[in-house]
C-alpha cells in the first residue's frame, strides 16, 4: 500500500538544529529521516530506512 508521506513543515535549517541537540536514539533517527526528505536526499520510506538503518516498516510506523 503506498501511502503519502505528511507534509514536512519545519524547514531544513529547522531539522538540521533539532538533529544537534537530539539525545542518540529513535528521536534522533526520526529527526534525521525527516531531514533526509525535506532536503530531497531521499524520495521513498525504503530509502530513507536504508540511508537510517532501520526497517523501512518502522519509516512507515514513524
Amino acid at each position: 500500500m503506498n501511502i503519502k508521506i505528511p507534509q514536512i513543515t519545519e524547514s531544513v535549517s529547522e531539522l538540521k538544529s533539532l538533529i544537534r541537540k537530539s539525545p542518540k536514539g529513535y528521536q534522533k533517527q526520526r529527526r534525521t529521516m525527516l531531514y533526509l526528505y525535506r532536503s530531497g536526499q531521499v524520495k521513498t520510506r525504503q530509502q530513507a530506512a536504508e540511508t537510517i538503518g532501520v526497517h523501512r516498516k518502522t519509516v512507515g510506523d514513524w
